[in-house]
């Protein structure tokens, strides 16, 4: 059966809780994916077959790198049964479909001709507002009580910050958090939706920062 014969094949990977990455193979020269803006994932690029029963010796070669994401080259490793991968991490800037041009081996043996992946990416839905106390507020005494609400499903959980020292971990949707013992003078507070392994989620509404003034008593 030729190649235009073939069916279509779906693939979904779920690599974390809240970011995916799909393909959709066609052709053999092509295959399109789709994952959060500023996330990575792992691609499937080439599926093992008779003579390359396999992952051992498997090398896949950039030819053209992406223009807005990273390829981090090794080591190949199967992310799902039967497919051989690469890890792609995405920029986060540019919401335009991203491509790069690859080539698999094994040993000396090519494996493929040259084939194109391109990745589109979808705008995550994390969103996280700080609503007590207010932008510039000043406060008495040296507990500060931070008033949160979250929204979307894009993410794993929260991290709270204060001055950019450290995070405090929070997954409750609507809360609230004290800092304690604060000393008097200007003081930053910062939220932060991040995934699974603590990396931000790279949308404008994922954060939200303000700043109060403490005062002793």
């Amino acid at each position: 059966m030729s190649s235009r014969n073939k069916p279509l094949i779906i693939v979904l990977i779920a690599i974390q809780a809240f970011w995916s990455c799909v393909t959709l193979a066609a052709k053999d020269n092509m295959q399109t994916f789709e994952m959060l803006r500023g996330n990575s994932g792992f691609l499937p690029l080439y599926r093992l077959t008779e003579s390359a029963p396999d992952s051992g010796n498997i090398e896949i070669k950039i030819v053209s790198a992406p223009q807005e994401g990273v390829i981090k080259t090794t080591p190949v490793q199967e992310c799902q049964p039967g497919f051989v991968c690469l890890e792609y991490r995405h920029g986060g800037t540019s919401i335009t479909p991203d491509r790069f041009v690859y080539q698999v081996f094994k040993g000396d043996v090519e494996l493929t001709a040259s084939r194109v992946a391109e990745i589109s990416f979808l705008t995550a839905q994390a969103m996280v507002r700080i609503t007590s106390p207010e932008n510039g507020a000043t406060i008495e005494g040296d507990s500060l009580h931070v008033r949160y609400e979250l929204a979307g499903d894009d993410f794993d959980h929260l991290h709270l910050s204060l001055n950019g020292k450290g995070h405090n971990t929070i997954r409750n949707l609507t809360g609230q958090y004290t800092f304690e013992n604060v000393p008097p003078g200007r003081h930053v507070i910062s939220a932060q939706l991040v995934d699974a392994n603590h990396q931000s989620v790279r949308v404008r509404t994922a954060s939200h920062e303000i700043s109060v003034n403490v005062r002793a008593r």
